[in-house]
């Protein structure tokens, strides 16, 4: 169990978080600046909070009341920068063991065999660092940090400057290393993506504080304020009012919208702000009916441009007959290109859209 509370001030920047996590790999996501390596620093013993307390297994490594600064080599974790910061001078196999200097000969070859075994880099051991890949390279510096065994490891950033495919294959390894070895993981990123690949929950950072903590589904499909929904993607973020209250739900009516919702617990009058991914809006076909569920919250527009993005394509949806015509309700949606093909988007501007009910998500206005 990791638990951090601190405060810590740098200049004109303050980081002051909360948060606990057991033996899980959480990450920690937000924009460059927004507090999250100074976290790992803190943490790991590289930065001294000024106010505070981080206890790592039940252990206390820091505490500013009681005047406890353990150093950073006795707090038994491990640390990975982006770059790795692998040694040029020595090889996979010397790096690796240049942090088990307190055991024997004997022990410290069988256990950087075991990590060469572990992550997939047996033969590789007599190499040096220039003569790897950006993929072998992080591979010997994650074994490097866990070669003390330590219980709870700490990663900033370490696939950021990789290709793709490598840092897929590498966020499999390392879920495969937490389930194998029980360790606790704190995972800086700024690729929402990749966080939810990889972590059971998220941290969400903004300028130094965590907007919110919970499962990728939360973050994901409930964020908990309008900061929050913008940073982790929801590109429909629409302020609005509740009109009334039903048994099973709100009417929510924004300037150009009335829609109906889940049940929220809002009164008839509050402001309120809706939110909406744009993969949840369905553009509905116009040679076939639509279900009952994608009869819901209908609304006619216009498509008036779009963006391809590999597999997806990015569509702004202007709504029709908008109460302000200078500006206007316009809607993202995302569609997979199999699916913009088939439908003749590209030859096809006027359309229905639904906004299911299940997709739409309801935040107090702030």
């Amino acid at each position: 169990m990791l638990h951090v509370d601190i405060e810590l001030n740098i200049g004109d920047f303050s980081l002051n978080v909360e948060f606990q996590c057991g033996r899980e790999l959480i990450s920690l996501f937000g924009y460059s600046g927004s507090g999250k390596s100074l976290t790992l620093e803190a943490i790991a013993g590289l930065r001294k909070p000024d106010r505070g307390q981080i206890a790592i297994d039940g252990r206390t490594v820091f505490d500013s009341t009681e005047g406890i600064n353990v150093p950073a080599h006795e707090r038994g974790i491990g640390y990975l920068i982006q770059d790795g910061a692998l040694f040029p001078h020595l090889t996979a196999a010397k790096n690796i063991a240049y942090g088990l200097q307190g055991l024997n000969r004997r022990a410290r070859e069988a256990r950087v065999h075991e990590l060469l075994d572990l992550l997939e880099l047996s033969g590789f051991g007599g190499r040096y660092p220039r003569t790897l890949s950006g993929g072998q390279k992080q591979r010997v510096a994650l074994a490097r940090a866990l070669a003390p065994k330590p219980q709870t490891l700490l990663l900033d950033e370490p696939f950021a400057a990789l290709d793709s495919t490598t840092s897929e294959t590498l966020r499999r390894e390392l879920y495969k290393i937490q389930d194998e070895l029980q360790l606790t993981i704190i995972f800086v990123t700024h690729d929402l993506s990749e966080a939810i690949s990889l972590s059971e929950k998220i941290a969400v950072y903004d300028d130094g504080a965590i907007l919110q903590l919970g499962t990728n589904a939360d973050i994901y499909r409930r964020p908990n304020s309008r900061r929050a929904a913008l940073l982790t993607g929801t590109a429909n973020v629409i302020d609005g009012v509740v009109e009334s209250r039903l048994e099973d739900g709100l009417i929510v009516r924004t300037n150009d919208l009335a829609v109906r919702t889940d049940p929220y617990p809002f009164a008839t009058g509050d402001a309120v702000v809706l939110c909406i991914r744009p993969e949840s809006i369905l553009l509905l076909r116009k040679d076939r009916p639509a279900s009952t569920a994608s009869r819901e919250n209908n609304v006619t527009g216009r498509v008036i441009s779009e963006t391809a993005r590999g597999s997806l394509y990015r569509l702004e949806f202007r709504v029709d007959n908008p109460k302000d015509r200078l500006n206007p309700t316009v809607l993202e949606i995302e569609l997979p290109s199999h699916v913009y093909g088939v439908m003749r988007v590209a030859e096809d501007r006027e359309w229905t859209v639904s906004l299911r009910r299940d997709a739409l998500h309801v935040i107090p206005a702030q």
